[in-house]
């Protein structure tokens, strides 16, 4: 086992060969329509939630199939930059050190996925039960970085598919089962306009929710 910490995380995460797949702007993306339902959503994880939605070449494909690569790399941003975004809000309080310590343990356990917890050091899986993954493979990491929080799915025990296309009807059981979610229509592929859409109103519900609770607990002084 392996301790390693957030800021190692960060680290990794933004090392050179991942950081040239992601957007820092909307601006830079091919493929992408103003007059679109997806596009605020597509924007607001982009440019305000800072979610690095992997694309190819910079081409957003909105009808396209949503891999199980793009989830596993976007659902791993998301949960990561909403623990990143308590730790930042809560330290820009007046709160004393301890108190502020305190809330953010509180905040991070209260609005994780279920069965997630984001402590500040984890102990990370070094292997994966997936042998269509290698070690060498930058989505070695997100997986182990999900599995540790029991969100993940394989399409065997032994095989994750990183190419394979997303049925709505599995996307609503993983957001049923860790989001606590629901999806009006399950039939057919999940594209990738609605994994923007979903992962949009998930994460703007979710920072609304913690910006409350923390004017509430700063109101108690």
């Amino acid at each position: 086992m392996k301790k390693i910490t957030l800021t190692a995380i960060v680290l990794f995460a933004i090392g050179t060969s991942l950081f040239a797949q992601y957007p820092t702007s909307i601006k830079q993306l091919k493929g992408v329509s103003e007059n679109t339902d997806y596009y605020p959503y597509l924007k607001y994880l982009v440019d305000t939630a800072g979610i690095y939605v992997p694309l190819k070449d910079f081409t957003f494909t909105p009808d396209a199939g949503c891999t199980k690569t793009v989830w596993a790399k976007t659902t791993c941003d998301v949960v990561f930059n909403i623990s990143e975004d308590i730790e930042n809000y809560v330290s820009l309080t007046l709160l004393p050190k301890n108190k502020q310590e305190d809330l953010v343990a509180t905040l991070l356990y209260n609005f994780r996925p279920q069965n997630f917890f984001e402590p500040k050091e984890f102990e990370l899986k070094e292997t994966l039960p997936f042998t269509d993954v290698k070690e060498t493979d930058d989505l070695h990491f997100t997986l182990s970085y999900l599995q540790t929080r029991n969100i993940i799915w394989g399409s065997s025990a032994t095989t994750f598919s990183p190419n394979e296309i997303i049925s709505k009807k599995d996307f609503n059981n993983f957001c049923d089962k860790s989001l606590g979610m629901n999806m009006s229509n399950t039939e057919g592929d999940f594209t990738n306009a609605e994994l923007v859409k979903v992962f949009a109103m998930y994460f703007k519900h979710q920072i609304g929710l913690i910006k409350d609770a923390i004017k509430e607990e700063e109101n108690k002084k």
